[in-house]
């Protein structure tokens, strides 16, 4: 008989000791579980978390413009183009010359003449396109006032406005043009009168 109980004491016991030890690990378990959450989750999915990719920047809307279209017209700016000015030689131009005393061939005395009184020293002609470059280089016996007042005649009668050019100490400069033609006059006094030259930028009709 008392053995028997002493056995049921026993049992008792451990059947105490295994819900204790059941509890225990529960309560461990748990305990790991929320210090898991704690730290934001399993190690694994921290490492994930960390390792995610990484956001890509976004454009904002406009910041570059389509692009350019190489055959879209120009907008028109209001201003009117400039006028070629009149076709003061006509096409074919003559090829480049040069003359000592009298008008190279070619030359467009009709434009760039010569004052009275006045002599040759040289002339010379080069072209490109439709541009005629004329040159004229002279003396004359009257005043640089005269030779000026000449080709300001000559050249108001095509169509051509004037202003002042570079003035030096010892010359003075006269500007004509119309749209693209320009002529510019230099005259420089002398002891017998005037030297002067006679530059021409002349248009042709195309």
């Amino acid at each position: 008989m008392g053995a028997k109980v002493k056995a049921e004491s026993a049992g008792r016991r451990w059947a105490r000791w295994s819900l204790i030890a059941g509890a225990a690990v529960i309560v461990i378990a748990l305990a790991a579980v929320s210090a898991i959450a704690l730290r934001g989750g399993a190690p694994g999915e921290q490492g994930e978390a960390a390792a995610g990719p990484t956001p890509t920047a976004v454009e904002s809307p406009g910041a570059e413009g389509p692009p350019a279209d190489e055959n879209a017209t120009p907008a028109p700016t209001g201003l009117p183009l400039p006028s070629p000015g009149p076709a003061l030689v006509s096409l074919p131009l003559p090829p480049a010359a040069h003359a000592s005393g009298d008008f190279a061939k070619g030359f467009p005395s009709g434009v760039i003449d010569l004052p009275p009184e006045s002599a040759i020293t040289s002339t010379s002609l080069a072209s490109e396109g439709p541009r005629l470059q004329a040159g004229l280089v002279g003396t004359s016996r009257s005043a640089p006032e005269a030779v000026l007042e000449h080709y300001r005649k000559q050249f108001a009668d095509l169509g051509l406005s004037s202003r002042e050019g570079t003035t030096a100490p010892d010359s003075t400069s006269m500007v004509f043009n119309a749209g693209e033609n320009t002529i510019t006059v230099t005259v420089a006094a002398s002891e017998n009168g005037t030297e002067f030259s006679v530059l021409g930028i002349l248009m042709a009709a195309e």
